[in-house]
This record gives structure tokens, sequence and C-alpha cells, in this order.
């Protein structure tokens, strides 16, 4: 019991940011005990993945053992790249589902902005909450919902789930939490506008709302009670809050295992983080 007050009173301690030194104004630097650390060997993504998956996914028929883990990371990109390298890497059959993307009718100059924005660029757009274009599955791996279905049985944005079918129409899959777990559900494509101001017009994407969770963002993770959680920062771009929900998602340190990818060798269990003023300003000038 002694062990669990002192992990939540750590987790506190780093969600009020009192936790590190202070370099700066701006910055602060936590360092990270060897036991939660992963060692970088090179190969960053296949080191996380193997240390919260195993090797080759020797446990991948067992529902619960995607349920109960997860790898977590700040940014979209980062995200995209550990589930594309782990899904080449996942046993099956790949079947791949494109969308039909167009302008949507009622954009004033739909015709004009439909030769400025053609096909390709449209196809090319990603964002949070939408699915891509692209969307590459297999039987057996962990998906996420990107918009809610059925709210009374528990299919609501963020539902993880695992993919038993795949169809030509449709996908099927078995929520790993909620009302309707265990259960095999049935997902079709969805009509989907992006409400994200960045992108300059509205157009619509005809997809599934799913995107591979092995990894998943630290904002998306929110919610998620998880029993190991794999941190991956290949960046040094962090805030004390994020680093707060990456960490509570655990029951416990023994779930906890961070791979910091761009600290030096000596350097292995510092991480830097920014103050929220600092973090936004930075994603300002991007």
């Amino acid at each position: 019991m002694k062990q669990v007050s002192e992990f939540s009173k750590w987790l506190l301690d780093i969600g009020d940011g009192i936790i590190g030194t202070n370099i700066s104004d701006e910055q602060s630097e936590i360092v990270f005990p060897s036991d939660m650390l992963v060692r970088n060997l090179g190969l960053p993504i296949q080191s996380i993945a193997s240390t919260i998956y195993g090797y080759l996914f020797e446990k991948h028929n067992d529902e619960g053992y995607f349920r109960d883990r997860a790898i977590l990371s700040p940014t979209l990109d980062d995200v995209h790249e550990v589930n594309e390298m782990l899904l080449d890497q996942f046993p099956g059959d790949e079947k791949l589902y494109l969308s039909p993307d167009s302008i949507c009718k009622f954009e004033e100059n739909c015709d004009l902005l439909s030769e400025l924005y053609t096909t390709e660029i449209l196809n090319s757009i990603k964002g949070s909450g939408l699915p891509n274009h692209k969307i590459r599955l297999k039987v057996g791996v962990p998906v996420m919902l990107m918009r809610n279905i059925d709210k009374s049985i528990g299919l609501c944005n963020g539902t993880r789930l695992i993919v038993s079918k795949l169809d030509e129409h449709v996908i099927e899959a078995i929520p790993l939490s909620g009302r309707s777990v265990g259960q095999k559900i049935l997902i079709a494509r969805m009509l989907i506008t992006p409400s994200n101001s960045k992108i300059p017009l509205k157009f619509q994407r005809r997809q599934f709302p799913l995107t591979l969770s092995f990894a998943m963002t630290i904002n998306k993770s929110q919610g998620q009670s998880l029993s190991m959680v794999g941190l991956y920062l290949p960046k040094s771009v962090f805030t004390h809050g994020q680093l707060y929900v990456a960490l509570s998602r655990v029951r416990s340190r023994a779930g906890i295992k961070l791979l910091i990818a761009h600290s030096s060798k000596d350097e292995a269990g510092k991480l830097i983080t920014l103050s929220i003023e600092k973090y936004f300003k930075m994603l300002d000038d991007l």
C-alpha cells in the first residue's frame, strides 16, 4: 500500500510541476530511474515495441493483451510512424481501404476549388479526428474509433477494438471496453467533414472511422486505463501536463517504460519539459 501511495504522490507532483530541476524560466529537467527506461539499441521504435508487445507479437491472438497496453507519443506523426511499422511486422494478410474525397457541394465556388484542390491534394490531408485517406489493416490488430457510433453501447470516439474480419464494405471488430466488450460489431464507412480550422476549405471524406492503435497520442489516451504504457519520445518537446496524462494511464510504477530517443547515452534518463506557454508558442511558430 505504501508503494502505491508513493507512486500516486509522484504522479501528482509531476502534474503540479514540482518535480524536476529548473534550467530556465521555461524549461525543467526531470531524471527518471534506470528501471523505467528502455534502452535504445539503434532502432528506437523496435526497442519500445518489443518491451510493450513482446518479440514479434508472440501473444497477438490474446485480445486482453492489447486491452491492457499501448505505446504513447506526443504527436500524430510519431504515432503514425509507430503504427505503420508495427503493422508491417504483424502477422497476416493486409487489406487496403481508400477513401473517395471531394469538395463539399455547399462550399462557395465549389467548382473552382475542385480545380485548385485536386483529388491528390485532398487525399494527402491528415488531421486529428480525421481518418486517413489510406487505411491499412490486418485481422487481429488493435484500432480506435474516431467518431461516436452508438453511445448507448459504449461505441464512442476513443473506444479501442480488435479487428476480427475485413470485408469490402464493412469491418467486423470486437470492443475492448464498454458495454459491448467482447461482442462482434460491424463498422461501415462514414461521410466525414473535418472541422479543423487550419484546413482552408470544407471537404468530405468517406472512410471507416478507424485508426490503428498500437500507439496513440497522449491526448487521445485520456480516459484509457492500462497496465503497461510505453512512452516513446523521439523529440524533446514536452510539458508537465502531457507527462502527467501519459504516466497516469497505469496503476503502478512497474507499468511505465520510457524511451527518450533524443537523449545521448550519458543522459538516457533525462527529459526536458517546457512550460505550457513556451510549448504553445513553439507550436505557433511551426
